[in-house]
């Protein structure tokens, strides 16, 4: 009797050291934050020096990295200039785009509980793992101009310094 009371302890102790170990990671891992799920992996301004006034052309390369969705009103391009002040590019386009599709369903009759119909109305993604979006600004004043991306509401990736815009030249 003494011996399985001494072993029904000793599988006690190692579960409790198993699911203190648990906590402990899963601690780690919220505390590590949430994981991006898109990645930048490239900037390229149309022009690297502009006229100021001109407009630039912003080719941001991005890779999915989950299967989340997005739409063109989650995706947004600030752009700081010299000073400090951050502006917001205008969003172009996609490619391959990544859009809501829409989709419709309808119910069947209820059982047992009377009749009933429904309708539904969805919205899924279009899926693809690397886009290029596109975005164009007109820089107000010279100097050097960084960007940061947001999709979704996260920073995927900033770049600083993509851009310098010169003052027009006099003849």
């Amino acid at each position: 009797m003494a011996r399985w009371a001494y072993a029904a302890g000793a599988v006690s102790a190692k579960k409790i050291g198993a699911v203190f170990a648990t906590f402990i990671i899963a601690g780690l891992l919220l505390m590590s934050g949430s994981a991006s799920a898109f990645n930048v992996s490239n900037w390229q301004a149309n022009n690297a020096k502009p006229v100021t006034g001109s407009t630039v052309v912003i080719d941001v390369d991005v890779a999915k990295l989950t299967n989340e969705v997005i739409n063109p009103d989650s995706i947004e391009l600030r752009i700081t200039d010299a000073g400090g002040n951050v502006s917001t590019a205008d969003f172009m386009n996609c490619t391959p785009a990544y859009y809501l599709k829409q989709g419709y369903g309808y119910g069947s009759l209820g059982e047992n509980a009377g009749f009933g119909y429904g309708f539904g109305y969805g919205m899924g993604g279009e899926d693809g793992k690397e886009m290029k979006c596109k975005f164009q600004f007109t820089p107000e004043t010279t100097g050097k101009y960084s960007t940061q991306l947001f999709i979704n509401g996260k920073k995927v990736g900033e770049q600083s310094g993509l851009f310098e815009a010169n003052q027009k030249g006099k003849k």
